[in-house]
């Protein structure tokens, strides 16, 4: 927009996907390992949670992503109280 206002035409090009790599050389069954199994914050747990967490309950994996960002237990509630309050849910 800062262009236009001063009276220039520019055109940006836009080419979407990956540029590194090819779907070909892309291994997809590793990628299933970043997936989340469970995530308080958005209100996730995948529904195969059971099976694949060893008898961890999705509430310690939850302090322990607390923990990570070094939040406080004031700051854990701040944040939880306005993510909620911005219906932030994984669904959503």
């Amino acid at each position: 927009m800062p262009a236009a206002d001063a009276g220039f035409t520019t055109a940006v090009p836009f080419t979407p996907g990956r540029r590194d790599t090819t779907q070909e050389l892309t291994d997809i069954e590793m990628f299933t390992w970043l997936k989340p199994v469970a995530d308080g914050f958005r209100n996730y747990l995948d529904p195969e949670f059971a099976a694949i967490s060893q008898d961890v309950a999705p509430e310690v994996m939850f302090l322990d992503k607390a923990q990570l960002l070094s939040l406080t237990a004031p700051e854990w509630v701040a944040l939880m109280g306005g993510l909620k309050a911005m219906n932030t849910n994984h669904d959503s």
